[in-house]
């Protein structure tokens, strides 16, 4: 679909050039028949690399492209495609040449896509500043990229800005959990612990059922080994929101850190009793009472109790994934039938689904392979790396096609993971050497050998 898209979006602006071009032609009176065959070329040359464009042949693009700048220098559907093809061969330097003259040669309504594509290009390569121009921009009409400029301030450290961007986000659309959670990592990157404090008291203050707001104090204060101010914000939060559970484990974690035994094993029961609360948290939970339980041999029973609760009530998933872990290296078989017993259990688990696929693969079980990567699919359905599992084993089982329509799934969807798009270059070219293609496999091999540099 993306191509299809992209492709209308190109022959739009070719369709514009061939009547801008027509109406030159009248108004100066030229002979019609005589720049007939030029713009007759011009179309031909373009639409090859339209083509070739599509079938993952950009240097033939760019061979057609330059037919057609040798026709019009100027074009900006030529200039902004000779930039995208270039920014496919990874020679950066040129594709930011052709699309900054492609910008001269924008339209007002075509500006858009090339700061687009020159955003892309300059996060790729990890020019955070020039990425953050081009975001600046874009940002103005599309808050997506509000949303990316803070995520360009936090990684440049530009902290100050990246959390103004924040409160103006928040401002326009009210607070979100992604947003807080960001603004909690920026603090804590800034090691600024009272800021953080400060800023969800303030919170607090204009809601007292800001439940965020509890979270993150809560959090913090742990964090700061704060345990009286956990006990006395939780209360707070559990009469004005009787129903919020988040606050059970953090009561658990400070009533074990201060000793008190009674209220320890009455609130960690709570919190491993309540299916709202994470599995996380209850490992959390449990790992800080069998550390209280070795200081204090009198409520080692307590221990045990709480231990089988926790099988009881995650029906054994943290006991399940543990045993694959330590078998993945002795025995892969029964690596697996722990990993899948602990994913029937829990069903939407993104890091079982990737260990069950690597042994799947591993074992040679790519029917097995195929079925989990749908699964996983249907779960994370944006997810480059079940895209790639499912290429692999169709590799496998032999339908070449079907694998390299889910590698181009893949790659579309991949999000700086250089470790992946190596998986995915390295089957590319398995694919290519199965098939005997000398210019894909030359193709790929380039591509890997960048990519390892």
């Amino acid at each position: 679909m993306k191509k299809v898209r992209y492709i209308s979006f190109l022959i739009f602006f070719l369709a514009s050039f061939i009547s801008f071009a027509q109406e030159e032609i009248n108004q100066n009176e030229v002979n019609r028949d005589d720049l007939g065959d030029v713009s007759d070329q011009f179309q031909e040359h373009f639409f090859e690399a339209l083509a070739q464009e599509a079938i993952e042949n950009p240097e033939k693009a760019i061979s057609a492209l330059e037919k057609c700048l040798k026709l019009d220098k100027s074009s900006f559907a030529a200039l902004f495609l000779m930039g995208k093809n270039h920014a496919k061969l990874e020679a950066d330097t040129k594709a930011e040449s052709y699309l900054m003259k492609a910008l001269e040669q924008a339209e007002a309504d075509q500006e858009k896509y090339v700061h687009q594509v020159l955003y892309q290009l300059f996060t790729q390569n990890k020019a955070f500043e020039k990425a953050i121009e081009q975001a600046l921009i874009l940002s103005e009409n599309n808050s997506n990229y509000q949303q990316e400029l803070i995520n360009l301030y936090h990684i440049t450290k530009q902290y100050d800005k990246a959390l103004n961007q924040l409160q103006q986000f928040d401002q326009r659309y009210g607070y979100s959990d992604s947003r807080d959670q960001q603004r909690f990592v920026i603090y804590r990157s800034q090691n600024d612990e009272k800021a953080a404090i400060s800023y969800f008291q303030n919170r607090l203050k204009k809601n007292s059922k800001d439940k965020n707001a509890y979270r993150f104090l809560n959090r913090i204060y742990l964090n700061r080994n704060e345990f009286e101010n956990v006990i006395d914000l939780s209360q707070k939060a559990q009469q004005k929101l009787p129903e919020f559970v988040d606050v059970l484990p953090s009561l658990s974690l400070a009533y074990i850190k201060t000793e008190q035994k009674d209220l320890a094993k009455k609130y960690a029961q709570k919190t491993l009793n309540n299916p709202m609360i994470a599995e996380k948290e209850k490992v959390e939970v449990i790992n800080a009472y069998r550390i209280y339980a070795e200081q204090n041999a009198e409520i080692k029973q307590d221990l045990i109790s709480l231990l089988d609760q926790a099988i009881t009530s995650e029906k054994n998933t943290s006991s399940q994934k543990e045993l694959g872990n330590f078998y993945k290296e002795k025995d892969q078989e029964k690596a697996l039938g722990h990993y899948r017993e602990a994913l029937r259990n829990k069903p939407n688990d993104f890091k079982l689904y990737k260990e069950i696929l690597n042994l799947e693969l591993y074992l040679g079980k790519f029917e097995d392979a195929l079925n989990t990567s749908e699964q996983a699919l249907s779960v994370y359905p944006s997810q480059a790396i079940f895209y790639y599992t499912q290429a692999a084993a169709l590799f496998e089982l032999n339908q070449t096609q079907k694998s390299i329509d889910q590698l181009e799934m893949s790659l579309s969807l991949l999000i700086d993971n250089t470790q992946l798009k190596l998986k995915i270059y390295e089957l590319y070219l398995k694919i290519y050497q199965r098939e005997e293609n000398a210019e894909k496999m030359k193709l790929y091999q380039e591509k890997i050998k960048r990519l390892k540099e």
